[in-house]
């Protein structure tokens, strides 16, 4: 992570972005997402999956698999 700068990658292209976001992630924190949503908010969708940490999969598949449907809803024509 060091060696690449942070502007090489922030942007994450032109795409659209989904944030899966733990809301006790201590990590990856939620103000990183917030972050980003604010900087690109046409690009960026931030869902806040509760009472999961960084290890938000294992946590939380119900609610990751519901949220990943309901946005590829909403954005696939």
């Amino acid at each position: 992570m060091n060696r690449t700068p942070l502007a090489d990658w922030w942007r994450g292209g032109v795409a659209p972005i989904l944030v899966l976001q733990g809301k006790e992630d201590i990590n990856a924190v939620p103000e990183n997402a917030k972050r980003l949503a604010a900087e690109f908010p046409n690009r960026v969708t931030v869902v806040e999956i509760p009472d999961s940490g960084h290890a938000m999969l294992p946590e939380q598949p119900e609610r990751i698999a519901t949220a990943v449907l309901t946005y590829l809803r909403r954005t696939l024509p």
